[in-house]
């Protein structure tokens, strides 16, 4: 018998920190599993690194796109004070461009994030080092 409760995460990320700027390259798509693995390893890395204050610098890959219960999990995991300053998102190897940003937009406008997309790592780390602290 399949059990619906026991699903496997869909989706792979990557992660670390230097110096208050936390990077995620994240592959999708991405399912409600993957984003309780997600949340769970950034509040350890984050706990980890004794980091009060940052910016993201997300790298997306592939198809990045979730099912919006997810985004919604995300959205509540993003409101919830981590000291996140601004996220630059990397479009440059993602497959689903306009409805991700479209996706993700919705999601940083509704936590009250400051943000932005780029078509290339540089220019998102620059603008990323030019709004936060």
């Amino acid at each position: 018998m399949f059990m619906a409760d026991k699903l496997q995460a869909h989706g792979f990320h990557h992660s670390h920190i230097i110096n208050n700027i936390l990077y995620i390259e994240a592959t999708g798509p991405w399912n409600i599993e993957y984003f309780k693995v997600l949340h769970n390893d950034l509040a350890l890395l984050l706990k980890d690194e004794k980091v009060s204050s940052f910016g993201v610098l997300l790298s997306l890959k592939g198809e990045a796109i979730g099912v919006s219960e997810a985004f919604q999990m995300h959205v509540d995991f993003l409101k919830k004070g981590t000291g996140l300053q601004a996220i630059a998102v990397n479009m440059a190897e993602c497959e689903t461009k306009a409805v991700t940003i479209d996706m993700c937009q919705k999601a940083y406008i509704n936590a009250g994030i400051k943000h932005d997309f780029f078509d290339n790592l540089n220019e998102a780390k620059m603008w990323l080092l030019e709004h936060f602290d």
